[in-house]
């Protein structure tokens, strides 16, 4: 058995709407909603422990339909003020 400390693990919080949207800051402003005010808390535990914020936006395509991808300036803002990185992966489905 390898004795190495773990280097990664996650907290997750997800956005699952069974409405299909094309505007992804609709989904965004949700998440923005709960933690805009739990900004301070969320730099103190990447401070104290080290952390790393990540918004990772999964968009499914059916289809040939495909959203456009852009971010509105509240969002901006909420990600540049946890000091988070953005990841964006699309799955296309026929």
């Amino acid at each position: 058995m390898d004795n190495t400390p773990c280097t990664f693990s996650a907290w997750m919080f997800g956005v699952y709407d069974p409405v299909p949207s094309y505007d992804i800051n609709e989904h965004l402003y949700y998440l923005l909603e709960t933690f805009q005010n739990k900004s301070d808390k969320i730099l103190f535990l990447k401070e104290k422990y080290n952390l790393k914020a990540t918004i990772c936006i999964c968009i499914e395509i059916l289809g040939t339909q495909s959203p456009a991808v852009y971010f509105e300036k509240d969002i901006l803002n909420f990600i540049h003020s946890i000091q988070a990185e953005i990841d964006i992966d699309l799955y296309a489905f026929k």
